[in-house]
Order: C-alpha cells, then structure tokens, then sequence
C-alpha cells in the first residue's frame, strides 16, 4: 500500500510538471511569443531521460527526468562504487547519457538539453555529494568557454572538493570516460527545485491567469486533456489544446495570425479561426479580424527574401498589412527592404495623405520564430487559391465599410431647405447597393477606379490600396457618383452610367504619384503640373474628383467664366463631357436640397460643352 502511494505521488509530481510547461507553451502560443512546439511523453532516444520529451524547435529537444525524490539516493553509497550496492535510478540516469553523450557528433549533441526536475536539491546523491553541489557545479564552472584542461586543474591543482566528488562519482557509478565526455554532458544539463506539488500548480495558475479566465478551471480541464491524449506517440501541442479551452479565453486577450513564406514554402497559423479545429486561419476569419478596430490583434509575416516581382500571395498578404488599424499591428521581418519594395508599388501613397505609408502600424520583426500546427500553402494551386481568397475577404470586408459609410454620409445630408435630394440618393444608394452585394468583381473594379487612376500606369498595383485605411475616400466618391446619378438619370439606367448611355467614373483620391513614365512624386489630385494628363486619360464620359475643391475652370487653367470655349482639336488633350469637383458651388447646390437645381447645375455644364464643341466644328468647316 505504501508503495502504491509514493507511486501515485510521483504521478501526480509528474503531472504537475507536464502542466506548467503545458502551461507556458500554452500561454506563449496564446500570446503570439516563442514557444514550445510540443511536449510529449516516453518517446525519446535516451533512455531513462523520457519522462517528459519538449521539442524546442523543429530539431532541438529538451529531455525531462522527473523525480519525486524526498529521500537520498543512495545515503550509503560512496563517490568510489562499491560493487555490493546496485546503481540508484540517478546513477542509472546518468550512465545512459554518458553513453549517449560518447555516440554523439557536435551537430547532433547540441540539438539536446536534458533537465532534472525534483521538489529540492537537498537529497544526497552519494555520501559526500548532495544535488545541491552538482547544480553549484554546473553554476560555477560550467560555461561556453570552460575546458578540459580547465575542469583536471580544478580537481588536481585547485583540489576543489565538488569537483573531485563529482568526477569520482561520474567515472566509477556512471561510466563517464573522463572530464571531455563529462564536459559535454554537463554543458546540456539542468537542475531545477520547483517545490511542491501545489507550488507548481500556483505557478501554473499565475501563468494561465495572464491569458484565461479561472484558472483552476483551466488546470482541471489541461489534466484531463494529457490523462486522456498522452501516450507513447502521442504529442501535446498547443492548438489543439487551445481549441479545447477557448471558452475560457480572456475578452481583451490579444489575437494574432503568422504568415511564414521562404520560396515554395509557405505556412499559416494563429489563433483567430478556433472555429473548427480542422481548419487554421481561414481569409474569411482572419481578415474581419485584423481589420477590426475593437482590440489588440498582431500580423506576424515572415517572408523572404525581399522580391521587386511579387506573387499573387504577396500582394495579398502585404494589402492585409498596409490596412491594418486601431490597435492592429505588424510586424514583418527584412521590413526596411520589404517596405521600400511595398511604396514603389502602391506609388509612394496609399492615396490619402502625402505621408501614410509613414503611418503605418508595421514594424520590424527580429525575432521570426517556428509556430507549432500551422496550415502549410506549398503548391502553387494552393498559393493561388489563398491569394484568390483572401482577396476576396478584403474586397467583402472593404465593401461592408464603404456601404456603412455611404449610408452615414446620406443620413446626415443637410434637409434644412428640402429632403428630395436626400430621399432620391438614398433610394439610388439602396437600389445600387443590393445590385451590388453580392457581386465582388464589380466592387472590386469600382473601387480600383476610384484609388488608381488610369494615368499612373499600370506598375502601380492599385489594388493594394483598397482597404480600411481608403474606406472613406471609396464612400466621398461613391456619394458624389450617386449624386451625379440622381441629377442627370431618373430613371435610373445603371449602375455607374447616364440615361444616354455614358459612364460615370470617379477618381477619389486626394494624392496620387503622378503620371507613368516620369519620376514618382506624390501629388495633391489636383496638382496643376499634372493634372491635364490625370484627366486626359480616364475614358469616362462624366469624370469626377471627389477630393478635388476645384471649379472646373480653375483645373483647366481657364478664367472664371460662366461659359469657357475650350479646344477640341485633335491636338488637344481628352476632356470628359463633364467634370465633377467636390467645390463650393456644387457644395452650396446639395444643400439646397433640390434635384432640379442639381440637374441644372450639371447639365450646364454639360450644355457649355456641347456648345464649345459645336462652335470648334464650324470654325473647321
């Protein structure tokens, strides 16, 4: 019976134990930290050091000895071995590395580290040497830069005691050849006195307080998880624990997804989709996620190396990252190289302010490291159905803001002097948006007109701009479109087009990089040196410039007349039939309330063109 419950002491001792660096892997893995990959049980190449195996990395372990151990080893062993007494589970412990450490070549020893875990280091190990003096040992004398010759001079010249003890002991019961395979085998080991059963429990609770509600609870529910999943093949790994205690997951805990790209190898993880437990880091759950602005969210994207020529996966993971807001944050290795490469192909801009690339919540990763039960993308068909999808999922989630914004912008029209202007757009905003909710294409296409204008050429990846960090330039010009559309269409013919048939286009952008072909500069959109070839080369029949405060006149650099002939001669640049700015004038007709009025404004200028054009004929003729 008694030994039955020393038995079951150590158990439970062991137990203890599996659950603290359970719960550290745990709670690193939580917190988007370095962590453990797994713990598993009885599964290592060194007997009697597999009790507990830790995978550090891909190929580096940690070996566990627990020991339960109250008593002294051997109290009436000496350091010399007497043949009489049988080898104590240390000394049986100990004479396995040592045969270990023999076999081994400088690649493969350094892979390892090896850790005996008890309750004290009081215990003797032979009559001269208790745990205490070998753990002093390994403090005072064992360092990277420790020798052999070091180590014999300590022992014979020094005449250190421990040292003596230590190798007499190591030699005779263990059978370590001498001070270089000791040396070896000692710079892999530690010795850690962790107390109780029930301190080891308090640790593991102050440890999974950080990141889970009831701790107790969560200890409770990690026991019953290793009692049911632990076995000779059997690893513990993070997620899949995760996934069994995401109910008890703090509100506020900070989330994270890490993308992982080197060549062909790609690899995605994170803890935002605990959905299924069979799917890891879907677009669909990822991107509302880390575009949300409610609480701390992380992008870890380690990709390498820096590339000018980039994949569709690229473009998509790096468009998730130039949007991230609030308190949503990147962090993305080689980042100097990869956010020069990144403003060359968004044109310096993301198209709002001179500066918002400076802006931006990315910072250096330094510190890349390997996550534990990632989603692997290695083939190319899988790369590009990523890209395809995650692209999507941002154009969905940039479509659900844009229309939040549209329709705040409508409902706070002024109403003052009338309510028709105000009831017509929003019926048109209405028949629009249903028309478009479920077509992603089509949004996509409006919204890479309005952030990338045609005369920027097409090395700038335009799409890249479209995200929350855009989403109220998308909703200015859609608003100004739906107006145009009121004005100038009752009846509503389309979607972005004019009762006879012309398109309406808008460019709404309040910076852009200047024409192809010249040196990047980033411009207002109104800039004069530049903004003939800005309108020149938009083919819509109705172009408007939403962030423009500009009166036509001024934009084509003509006096402020009511009527201005323009030439239209085969040499001169392309006008659309109409051009909308967001100026004064046209500010002081919406508030006014009135279609009418709307419909006069633009049709005047539609009716000055006309003429100018009719008048540039007959001067030909």
């Amino acid at each position: 019976m008694l030994k039955k419950l020393r038995l079951d002491q150590t158990k439970k001792y062991e137990q203890s134990i599996a659950v603290y660096e359970t719960s550290l892997m745990l709670c690193a893995f939580v917190e988007g930290r370095k962590h453990i990959l797994s713990i598993g049980a009885e599964q290592g190449d060194v007997k009697g050091w597999d009790d507990f195996i830790i995978q550090d990395s891909p190929n580096e372990f940690t070996h566990l000895q627990v020991k339960r151990q109250q008593t002294d080893f051997k109290p009436d062993g000496k350091s010399v071995k007497e043949k009489s007494i049988d080898l104590s589970p240390l000394d049986k412990s100990f004479q396995s590395l040592a045969q270990w450490v023999e076999k081994q070549s400088r690649s493969s020893i350094n892979k390892h580290r090896f850790r005996i875990e008890l309750p004290s280091d009081g215990v003797k190990i032979k009559e001269e040497i208790e745990l205490r003096n070998l753990r002093d040992f390994l403090v005072l004398h064992i360092k990277d830069t420790t020798t052999v010759k070091g180590l014999e001079d300590l022992q014979n010249v020094a005449k250190d005691s421990n040292a003596t003890n230590i190798f007499k002991w190591l030699t005779t019961w263990c059978g370590f050849k001498g001070w270089e395979n000791i040396l070896k085998a000692l710079r892999l080991l530690e010795i850690r006195d962790n107390g109780s059963e029930i301190d080891i429990d308090n640790k593991s609770k102050t440890e999974l307080a950080r990141v889970f509600n009831d701790p107790s609870a969560v200890i409770s529910k990690i026991k019953s998880y290793l009692d049911e999943n632990t076995a000779y093949t059997g690893q513990i790994a993070p997620r899949q624990l995760l996934f069994e205690l995401k109910g008890n997951l703090l509100t506020n805990c900070q989330s994270w997804t890490q993308i992982d790209g080197n060549g062909d190898e790609w690899e995605i993880s994170g803890i935002h989709d605990l959905e299924d437990n069979s799917e890891i880091e879907r677009p669909s759950k990822i991107v509302p996620e880390l575009w949300a602005n409610d609480k701390g969210r992380k992008l870890h994207i380690n990709i390498s190396p820096v590339n000018n020529v980039l994949a569709p996966i690229h473009e998509g993971v790096f468009q998730l990252a130039l949007h991230l807001q609030g308190n949503s944050n990147g962090f993305c290795t080689d980042w100097a190289g990869w956010k020069i490469c990144i403003s060359d192909k968004v044109g310096l801009t993301l198209g709002d302010s001179e500066d918002d690339l400076e802006k931006l919540t990315i910072s250096t990763n330094n510190t890349p490291y390997k996550i534990n039960g990632g989603k692997r993308i290695n083939s190319n068909a899988e790369r590009e159905d990523f890209a395809k999808e995650i692209g999507i999922e941002m154009i969905k989630a940039t479509w659900s803001m844009v229309v939040q914004k549209v329709s705040f912008i409508i409902g706070n029209m002024d109403i003052s002097q009338s309510p028709e202007l105000r009831d017509a757009v929003e019926k048109r905003w209405s028949i629009w948006m249903t028309s478009l909710e479920n077509d992603v294409d089509t949004q996509k296409e409006i919204f890479r007109r309005i952030v990338h204008p045609n005369a920027e050429g097409q090395d700038i990846l335009g799409h890249l701009r479209i995200g929350p960090k855009t989403k109220t330039l998308l909703a200015d010009a859609l608003f100004i479109c739906i107006l145009v559309s009121v004005g100038l269409d009752p009846e509503n013919s389309g979607i972005m087009r004019t009762k006879d048939g012309g398109t309406i286009g808008a460019i709404g952008i309040n910076h852009w990089s200047g024409p192809a072909g010249k040196k990047r500069r980033v411009r207002e959109i109104d800039d004069e040196d530049s903004v003939e070839e800005l309108i020149g080369k938009d083919p819509s029949d109705i172009l408007i410039l939403s962030k423009s405060r500009q009166v036509e006149n001024l934009i084509y650099k003509q006096p402020l007349t009511e009527f201005t002939n323009v030439d239209h001669s085969l040499a001169a640049p392309r006008r659309p039939k109409l051009l909308v700015t967001r100026n004064p004038i046209l500010n002081a007709t919406i508030k006014k309330g009135s279609i009418s009025d709307l419909r006069t404004y633009l049709e005047r200028d539609l009716f000055a063109r006309s003429e100018s054009i009719n008048e540039t004929l007959n001067n030909l003729s």
